[in-house]
Order: C-alpha cells, then structure tokens, then sequence
C-alpha cells in the first residue's frame, strides 16, 4: 500500500445542474446535512450524518451509509458497506456525486516468476512483465506467484474483506497515535450510529466543555462543565477532579485547566498539544501561546488535546445534551392503593364525626390535677345563691330613720354647752321624758337655784343636771331616756365639757339666736338636736350620725352578687372589695352633684393575675349612662391587689355596684 493517501474529487449534481465540486485527501470523509462535514448536503432527504467514506489507499477506498431512512445508492444499487473507485457515481438524497481518484497508482507489485498472460491483439496494448525479486521474496517470506485480481465492474457487489478487523480493547482511543487499535474512524462512526442517533439527543446550537483524562490509552473519567461556573481541576486536594502529585505542578495543590464557560488554561508543565478547528484546521498550542502558557478560548465545535507528559487532556466542545421532555405517566396499578386509601380514611373520619361516643369512651384526663382550667370549663353553670347583705348596710326601720326636730337657737350669748366639771367627751345632752313627747321643753334657772339651798332637795340637784333656760318652764320633760348635761351634738346622752351654754362654742349662756326656751340649730320654736324624734345622732335623731349638718344622708353603695371563676373565693374578693369602697363612693359623688337623679347598677370584670395584681379591669354592663362614672370606677379597680390565687392562675371576676343617691332604694339585682 502507498503511504500517501489519493486525492478524491467529487462532482456534485443537484438533478442536471452542477453545485459543486470537491477534492479531499482525508482518511476519512463525512458526508451530511452538516455545515461541518467535509461534504454538506443541504436537503430534506439527507440526514446529519448521512455516510462515511473510509479512504486507505487508491485501491482501498469503502463507503459506510448512516441512515436506515434514507439509504444511499452506489450505481444506483442500495448499499450498507460497499468499495468504490473511480467513476463510481453516489446517491445521497436528491444529489449525485461521481467519484474520481487522481494519482492512482498500483497498489500491488508481481513478484519474481510471476508471469501475466498477453492480451488480445484487439486491445492494442503490449505485454507488460516485472523483473523477479527472488531475494526480496525470500527475505519477506512473499508467496512464489500471486495473481493479481482484476479490477470490480463498477456496479457489482463487493464481497467483504475475508478477514474482521481486531477488536478495539477496553481503554484505547482510536485516532489517537501510540494508543493501539486498528479500527478506523469511518468503522468506529458507523458502529457508534447503529447504537444512538446523537443529533437526536444532542443541542448542536448549545455547546458545553467535555474533558478526558487518559493515561496510557486508558480514559479515567469523563467531566461535562455544563454551567459557566464548573471547573476541571487537577491536583491532591479532595475537590480536584483528577490526582497529580504536586510536584508536577510547581508546587501547586490544586490547579484548575478548563473552565464551564470554555477557556482553557495553558499551564508551563504541559509539554504540548494542538487544537482541531471545526473546519479541520489543526494549530500547536506553541503556535497560539508563543509563551507556553496562558488562557485560550476554545471555539465551538473545536477539539484540544493537551501533553501532561505521559498524560493526556482531551478538552472538547460539544454540543450539550437536550433535556428530555418528561411524559405524564401515571401507575394506575399503584394509584389504585392511594385511592383504596382514601376510601378507607373517609369512611373512618365519617364513623368519627356522626357516631356519638359512648360514655366509656370518655377520658378523664382532662379532668387531671395538671388541667385545672380546663377543668373549669367543663363544670356546669353553677347555681348562684342569693347573697346576704351585711347587717351593717341593712336598712333599718323606717319609722326609726326620721330626722329629729328643727329646734331653734337659744337667745343670748353663745355659749358651748356642756358642765364645766366634766371631761372632754364625745357626749350630748339629754332631758328626760317619753320618746313620744309632743312638746319637749326645759326648767327655768330659778328652779335650780331653789334646789340648790333646800334641804332635802339638794340631794335631787344630780337629777337636775339638765340645760335650762331663764324662759324654761317651771318643769323641763324632753324625749331622752335621762337627764344629761352634755353637748349639742354627740354620739350618746351624757356628761360633757362645756361652759353652761346653749350652743356650739363661746362662753355665754344662751344659742346666739332669738328662741327663748329652745335648744338647736334650725328655726323651729322648740327643743332638738337639730331634728327631731328619730334615734340617731347628728343634726337629727337618723342613722349613724353620718347625715350632717341639716340633716342630710351620704349616697348609698350596695355590692351584688359576684362571679367568680378561678381559685379565689367569693368572701376573700369581697373583703378587699369593701375596703375599697370609698373609691367607688368619691366616682359616684363626683357626678351625683351635678346630677343629683344619678342612680343605676355598673359590673365591673376584672382579672386577678398570679400574683395578686389587676391585670384589666373593664365595664361589663352597666344601666347608669355615665360613662365618667363607670370609667372612674374600673381604673380605680385596676388599683387594688388581691392576695394571690392558690396554685397560680387567673381568676376572672364579675362585680356589680349598685349606687343610688341619698333616701333611694337603688336598684335591684
């Protein structure tokens, strides 16, 4: 076989028209759809990669089609693999191409006593022998005659070679020199077309960066940088891609040589390497990087390979796989247990909500000591008692609530009344007499000055001892139970300080007013302690002695019925609440004099926290229609503190107060 491969030129026609024209001396020729096979045929009818030529020789020149679609006709006779020569006429798709070797030569010399018969005279040519070689034949063990087969008619079937090629072994590059295997790259690309069709699975317009580590024809790994960001990176670290020691790499324990966004980096230790274009152009690494090192960006659908020494990095730029389209497959045979699930679900949480439990089946949990508040909610409303007021805000009698009588001032000099020889007391004045006494009056001067000097009855001067009065009558009879020389207003009959007077202060004997034979502070002509017939004390004979001047009573506040919910008990809560009661008292007043009618009923919730304290304290309902005073009320509430609930907690308490003005019943609860 001749070492130079033969020049093809092929002869294009689309129909009877001429489009071109190609020679090429390449091992093996592509022949598709692609604008980067050596013959791009642009048509419907041809597929990517329609066929291969392997070209070995002049007289070994053998064509591979690619595409079981579209098959491709040899002289117009369909071939997978068949053998061509010069004038043989392809057609692939609409195109026809007629081949045409240039340069041929013999590929097969005669040996020594090999002789050719003559031909025909007919044909005009002579004889042609060779001289024997016997020593060459005996040195290279050659056969002592071989005939030289004749040529194929053009059109007829090759048989194949009677021999396969070696297998490629596990690990080996073909095309790569010094790493063995004899299969060619036409064999090798019609095997690996009958396997998958890569334009199918492949994006030729996306490109990504592919790198091949191999070490003595073995590929260690295959690394696709698909983002811009991936990096090939060799080194000792855990992160590199493939091991070097360091020392190969000055030092460097981690290199990186190839990059997702396709620039590789050309390091001094790389000993050398070249670049395949797309369009089979081939330049050195030292003719790109004249310094031997550096970036270089590798072009799409461009091939390197860089020397490691006895390594070798394959940096490619192919095209980057498609993304599969993912089909909605559903398993009914495995949905069909969802469903039967559901199902089931369904007819449990049915069983659940429209079947009442049964009493068994109720927990006591809930009840436990740890859950004291729900505890309380489960509690049935509870039944609450009518509440008993305290005796000291029962009202009393009314017969027994009448003011005393209106007497008048005594005329003459004010005087404080009371005996200068008595104690400082709270005490009032007394005249005995029945309590029903129309008339109370008292005894003139002149019958205690008699009593005075009269024998027996100076023994009588201690019932005596009785205000009286120069206009009195000749006996005094009043309403009290006994006689008292005491003040004008006190808390109980009986002895006390004063200067013999008729009033309030001074040192005279009368009232400092007109009346002659009266004793009080009003305008009625007679004798009271600023009232009339009632059992009090004060102004008057009333309640408690807590009306004033005139006769006048304090605003009354009566305290409902709690609600309590909590571990606080009812008394505790109304023991705070009463001592607190002269705030609800000044809220009320505040308003009642500008508004003298003011009554109604105010609740006020508040809550009692752990330690005692209010935390809120709000109207829950009230019937007064002030909202001054039901504001006042609940900020005074959220003053006061509590003592602390047993067990910590909250307790929630709803306390009414009923607040009527002076003489008012008030409303009920």
């Amino acid at each position: 076989m001749a070492g130079k491969l033969p020049d093809l030129k092929f002869k294009i026609f689309k129909g009877d028209e001429v489009v071109g024209e190609k020679v090429l001396s390449q091992p093996a020729i592509k022949i598709g759809k692609l604008g980067t096979h050596h013959i791009a045929l642009d048509d419907e009818g041809v597929a990517m990669t329609h066929a291969v030529i392997q070209v070995g020789g002049p007289n070994e020149i053998s064509i591979f089609s690619l595409d079981s679609d579209h098959p491709t006709l040899v002289n117009g006779k369909a071939i997978n693999k068949c053998k061509i020569q010069s004038g043989d006429t392809l057609t692939i798709g609409p195109f026809k191409l007629i081949v045409e070797v240039q340069g041929e030569v013999a590929g097969v010399a005669p040996q020594a006593g090999v002789s050719k018969p003559a031909p025909a005279p007919s044909t005009g040519q002579a004889a042609r022998s060779v001289p024997p070689k016997p020593a060459v034949a005996q040195q290279v063990g050659a056969p002592q005659a071989v005939s030289k087969q004749p040529a194929p008619v053009p059109g007829m079937p090759v048989a194949p070679l009677p021999f396969a090629p070696p297998p490629v072994f596990p690990g080996m590059l073909p095309g790569i020199p010094g790493m063995g295997g004899e299969e060619t790259e036409a064999e090798r690309l019609a095997a690996a077309a009958k396997l998958v069709d890569l334009y199918a699975i492949e994006d030729s317009s996306v490109h990504v960066m592919e790198v091949i580590p191999v070490w003595n024809a073995t590929v260690f790994n295959v690394k696709h940088l698909t983002q811009a960001s991936d990096k090939f990176m060799i080194g000792e670290e855990p992160v590199c891609d493939f091991w070097v020691p360091p020392d190969k790499l000055g030092g460097q324990s981690k290199v990186v040589i190839a990059e997702g966004n396709g620039v590789i980096h050309f390091l001094p230790c790389f000993t050398g390497g070249d670049v395949t274009f797309e369009n089979g152009e081939v330049k050195s690494f030292k003719t790109i990087l004249p310094s031997g090192q550096g970036d270089f960006q590798v072009p799409p659908g461009a091939r390197c390979k860089i020397d490691f020494g006895e390594m070798t990095f394959l940096v490619n730029s192919v095209p980057a796989p498609k993304k599969p389209k993912l089909p909605l497959v559903i398993d009914w045979a495995n949905q069909s247990f969802t469903g039967m699930s559901f199902l089931l679900h369904m007819i449990l949480m049915f069983i659940v909500f429209f079947f009442p439990p049964e009493s068994k089946t109720l927990s006591l949990d809930q009840l436990s000591e740890s859950n004291r508040y729900v505890k309380f909610l489960l509690q049935p409303q509870e039944v609450i008692p009518e509440e008993e007021l305290p005796e000291w805000l029962q009202k009393k009698d009314k017969a027994d609530d009448k003011e005393g009588g209106k007497g008048k001032r005594h005329k003459g000099e004010e005087g404080q009344m009371g005996d200068t020889k008595a104690k400082k007391t709270d005490n009032m004045y007394g005249i005995k007499g029945p309590a029903d006494n129309p008339d109370p009056h008292m005894a003139r001067d002149q019958k205690q000055e008699l009593a005075k000097g009269a024998g027996i009855l100076s023994v009588l001067q201690q019932s005596l001892n009785m205000p009286t009065s120069p206009f009195g009558r000749d006996s005094a009879l009043g309403t009290d139970a006994e006689n008292a020389l005491g003040a004008l207003m006190g808390n109980q009959i009986g002895p006390n300080f004063g200067f013999g007077g008729l009033g309030l202060r001074g040192t005279g004997r009368g009232g400092g007013g007109t009346g002659e034979g009266t004793i009080g502070l009003g305008n009625l002509g007679t004798i009271g302690h600023g009232g009339g017939g009632g059992s009090g004390v004060g102004y008057g004979r009333g309640a408690g002695g807590l009306h004033g001047r005139g006769g006048g009573k304090v605003p009354t506040i009566r305290p409902g019925t709690a609600e309590v919910k909590g571990s606080l008990s009812k008394e505790v809560i109304r023991r705070v609440i009463r001592q607190h009661l002269n705030e609800v008292r000044f809220c009320y007043e505040q308003q009642l004099a500008v508004k003298p009618d003011l009554q109604g009923r105010v609740a006020i919730q508040f809550i009692i926290s752990p330690t005692g304290t209010v935390q809120m304290a709000k109207v829950a309902s009230s019937t007064m229609g002030n909202a001054q005073v039901e504001n006042c009320i609940a900020k005074a509430v959220q003053r006061w503190t509590f003592p602390s609930p047993e067990g910590g907690g909250v307790v929630i308490v709803t306390y009414p107060f009923v607040l009527s003005p002076a003489g008012e019943e008030g409303e009920g609860e």
